[in-house]
């Protein structure tokens, strides 16, 4: 399973969130056993809640159990088994200076 973050904005079609937020950092979690395949799957899942895909962050995790989680992700783990995948968007609101 993989655990994907990727750099989001919301879409003109995310009435919850276009033109109130800048972006997002969307923490993905699959059940999917290819990486190339998790990528595309976790750019899917994101446009379809009207995100428009920046970029992926570049690292990326793998995991088998709950408990390989970190502990504020750890209660997706049902979603996860349930659907295959967990989408968790950690929104933010202003330009961070780097």
């Amino acid at each position: 399973m993989f655990h994907i973050v990727i750099h989001c904005k919301p879409n003109i079609n995310n009435e919850d969130y276009f033109g109130k937020v800048i972006g997002a950092y969307a923490s993905i979690l699959l059940d999917y056993k290819d990486y190339d395949g998790a990528l595309e799957l976790s750019k899917y899942y994101v446009n379809k809640e009207n995100w428009d895909f920046i970029e992926f962050d570049e690292e990326y995790f793998t995991f088998e159990t709950r408990e390989d989680l970190p502990e504020d992700y750890q209660q997706y783990f049902d979603e996860l088994d349930k659907y295959g995948y967990s989408v968790i968007f950690n929104i933010y609101n202003e330009q961070k200076d780097d």
